[in-house]
């Protein structure tokens, strides 16, 4: 692979040190659903939608604009989320108390700071898959509910923000 395509990946791993205090804190730490955190783990379960990485100049390039990250290896890095409500629901009708997710952030260019980041992440066992962070990059207010297929439409008219990259196969 050329330099210039070789992915950078600043890792966290369970032997990175870290600054964290030796007595568990009192309260219990929530991590914000826009948060990425890279910390290399095992998948649980059977990955039914993994991650599609490549490294096509084109789509790295895009992967620079946007600033995505991980930008390299995203299956390295899922996630065990425990399904926190109320509403108990969830577990009946899954059989399941928490999501095992992938995800990756990115930010539209012009948004310069990490409270910027919009987060897409998807369920790699069921495939339930999180697009608001999608709306919110393009300053859309997030879905009613009963008019999702017209805020849907009114995205897709937008300039094509996220294009595909074309092959060379396909010209």
């Amino acid at each position: 692979m050329p330099p210039s395509l070789e992915p950078s990946c600043e890792l966290i791993t369970p032997d990175t040190p870290t600054s964290r205090p030796s007595s568990p804190p009192s309260k219990r730490f929530k991590v914000s659903k826009s948060t990425v955190i890279m910390v290399k783990a095992q998948p649980n379960g059977e990955i039914n939608y993994p991650p599609y990485e490549t490294q096509d100049l084109a789509i790295q390039t895009a992967h620079e604009q946007y600033r995505l990250e991980p930008r390299c290896n995203i299956r390295a890095f899922p996630k065990h989320i425990p399904y926190n409500s109320d509403k108990k629901s969830f577990q009946e009708k899954t059989g399941r108390d928490a999501f095992e997710v992938y995800s990756y952030s990115f930010r539209m260019p012009g948004e310069d700071t990490e409270k910027d980041a919009h987060v897409v992440m998807w369920d790699y066992n069921v495939g339930l898959v999180r697009i608001t962070s999608l709306f919110k990059s393009l300053r859309h207010a997030k879905p009613d509910a009963p008019k999702p297929q017209q805020t849907i439409e009114k995205c897709m008219r937008q300039p094509q923000v996220f294009q595909a990259p074309r092959h060379l196969d396909e010209e």
